[in-house]
């Protein structure tokens, strides 16, 4: 019960506090924010009584890279080898691709995944990893089958969409956990 109680208290939390409980501030694009109080909870967009808000779609990739490309990112769109969309870009010093997800045929994709991995010099064990997924949410580091080293955040896009201010802050999450994970890794 009290797992259940802890996750709607985080639910209700809101991606904005959330982060800023991280330590993670909003900024726009790949520039950070200066003021820790601008990571006040996104909010969705007025929307007149009886319309539909649409917002970005996993199903629409063309949509979610220009989003990205609007938000500073680098972002080619390109296909993975089942044919299904998938985004390249970097980050810092860091190679990074958008996985379009539980797609059929290639199109009408539900979700995306943002995923990066590393090669490093050096041993890492699952302590490290565990330590870092304590510390931050809605990303999750993990080792592949020869221990490498690999985040990877997951957002479901379906259905009304994800409104561009929500977008906009997962991104800068991404970014900011990104640069916090290649300090930590060393590379």
């Amino acid at each position: 019960m009290k797992g259940l109680l802890a996750i709607a208290c985080a639910v209700g939390l809101g991606m904005g506090a959330a982060a800023s409980a991280q330590g993670i501030s909003k900024g726009a694009g790949s520039r950070p924010a200066t003021d820790p109080g601008q990571a006040a909870a996104p909010q969705p967009p007025k929307v007149p009584e009886g319309a539909l808000r649409q917002g970005l779609l996993a199903a629409d990739p063309v949509a979610v890279r220009d989003a990205m490309l609007t938000e500073g990112y680098q972002a080619k769109l390109t296909t993975d080898n089942a044919g299904n969309p998938m985004i390249t870009g970097r980050i810092s010093r860091t190679d990074y691709w958008v996985y379009f997800l539980d797609c059929q045929g290639g199109v009408n994709c539900k979700g995306v995944q943002f995923h990066s991995g590393y090669l490093l010099n050096r041993p890492i064990d699952a302590a490290e990893i565990n330590d870092f997924n304590a510390r931050f949410r809605y990303i999750r580091a993990w080792l592949n089958e020869e221990g490498n080293p690999r985040m990877q955040m997951d957002l479901l896009m379906r259905d009304d969409g994800m409104g561009p201010e929500t977008f906009a802050t997962y991104l800068d999450l991404w970014r900011q956990l990104i640069v916090i994970w290649e300090n930590q890794l060393g590379v």
